[in-house]
């Protein structure tokens, strides 16, 4: 349920910039975020359809760019996209020890408005 406010961090900060840089209206929203990350991007996507209406961004769309975890063993250096996040193991040497280098992401990365 915590996607409810990150959705709500979302829109007010992408409000607050626009409003800031002169724009009344928002088109899109674009963010990345990881596989890793412990978020729910359908549950993301409708908290923020739910949040956004009476703002500049009412009629915007929330695109989001999913990113694929990505680990490095620590053992042999291989690097490799897990499977399953925290229960993995290098494909290459089967050491367990590995380290996730990509997936935890979530960002704003891109704002579209008029």
């Amino acid at each position: 349920m915590h996607e409810l406010y990150i959705a709500q961090s979302i829109l007010e900060t992408a409000v607050t910039h626009c409003m800031e840089n002169g724009c009344s209206r928002i088109e899109s929203v674009t963010v990345q975020v990881g596989l890793a990350a412990g978020v729910m991007s359908e549950a993301l996507a409708f908290a923020f359809d739910a949040l956004k209406g009476g703002t500049i961004a009412e009629t915007a769309e929330l695109i989001i760019e999913k990113i694929t975890p990505q680990c490095v063993c620590k053992n042999c250096l291989e690097i490799f996209e897990p499977a399953e996040v925290f229960l993995t193991s290098c494909p290459n040497c089967l050491s367990s020890d590995v380290n996730i280098t990509k997936g935890f992401e979530l960002q704003l990365l891109q704002l579209e408005a008029l």
